[in-house]
């Protein structure tokens, strides 16, 4: 079945914190280069935006302070990344390989608080993976398929220093070498804590 065909602009995104309707992401973003066919563009998940209200809850459980580093894979629009700059004053980087949806996230973070605490990085995540390497913590909201890939890189970084993983969705990495596990049912997201 093809992706549903949506007539709205980026401010008018739901912020439903239901996301039964978006598996398997079904849902993309109107107008973006991440729209049907996403699959055969080089990107490795479309854009499904996740609501505030979610942010809100996982980070009150997961909260963060001034000597984290976050670092959002994937990070669409780039709520994560400004909410993490703003509430907790951590140094906060999102990476995306959609252009128009780094130049919105970089619209979005306008005036805010602590503006200068958050990056917007337009690339490859699992080619740049040295833009990242010091981050503390990790969160991803994409695609098993997308999992997979990073599997060895998040390893490989969780080596070097404590690192947390926040994983966000109904699905968590089959295995992740030396790293906890844990599921918040409230929030449906897993965390991994690997600690050196």
């Amino acid at each position: 079945k093809d992706s549903p065909k949506f007539l709205l602009s980026m401010s008018e995104y739901s912020d439903s914190e239901d996301e039964s309707h978006a598996l398997p992401f079904k849902i993309c973003s109107p107008g973006l280069s991440n729209s049907d066919g996403w699959d055969q563009q080089g990107f490795l998940s479309p854009f499904v935006p996740i609501s505030n209200e979610k942010i809100e809850v996982i980070f009150s459980q997961n909260p963060l302070n001034s000597t984290k580093y976050l670092v959002d894979l994937g990070c669409g629009d780039g709520r994560v990344v400004k909410y993490c700059a703003s509430q907790f004053g951590c140094k906060s980087m999102g990476m995306d390989l959609d252009i128009d949806l780094i130049t919105k996230a970089k619209e979005l973070a306008q005036g805010m608080a602590n503006h200068d605490l958050a990056i917007y990085l337009h690339g490859d995540f699992i080619a740049k993976q040295a833009e990242y390497k010091e981050a503390t913590t990790v969160f991803v909201y994409l695609i098993p398929e997308a999992l997979v890939k990073l599997t060895s890189i998040l390893e490989e970084m969780g080596k070097k220093g404590k690192l947390e993983l926040i994983l966000s969705f109904y699905w968590g990495f089959d295995e992740l070498d030396g790293f906890t596990k844990s599921y918040d049912q409230e929030a449906n997201t897993y965390k991994y804590t690997r600690n050196v």
